[in-house]
């Protein structure tokens, strides 16, 4: 998703690149954005306050240092692969090893992928057949 204050810009050929502002701008517009996105999903979250903060540094460490003191850390989990984190790390993983409090990842809700039948030897009149496999991972302790 392109934040609108940018998209104008990029019709240019021309166009600078985005000051360390306008990206903190963009990135404050799409974390909005987030939020209202869920809050419309679930109507009982409407009178919850919710306060956005833009703090700078590592992620883990940050949310490490916020949540001394807490009674409860939430993040998400962005479900990249074993790979993919270990190369770029896990915030989540992070926290729930170095926090003081509490550690809840959530993810995100299992989407049914579509999957050819590996058996296809044996169902060769069937080789058209897809079926649903739910992914969902055990949670996080």
């Amino acid at each position: 998703m392109v934040p609108p204050s940018r998209s104008s810009r990029r019709s240019s050929l021309r166009s600078s690149a985005p000051t360390p502002d306008e990206i903190r701008s963009d990135l404050r517009l799409l974390a909005r954005r987030m939020v209202d996105e869920v809050v419309a999903e679930v109507a009982a979250l409407a009178s919850v306050p919710v306060e956005l903060h833009e703090l700078e540094g590592k992620p883990s460490e940050v949310l490490n240092e916020r949540a001394r003191g807490a009674g409860l850390l939430v993040v998400g989990h962005r479900g990249r692969g074993g790979v993919a984190s270990a190369l770029l790390g896990s915030v989540s993983l992070e926290c729930v090893l170095h926090a003081e409090c509490p550690v809840t990842v959530i993810r995100r809700k299992p989407q049914p992928e579509v999957v050819r039948d590996p058996d296809t030897a044996a169902k060769a009149h069937d080789r058209h057949r897809v079926q649903l496999v739910d992914r969902t991972v055990a949670p996080l302790y």
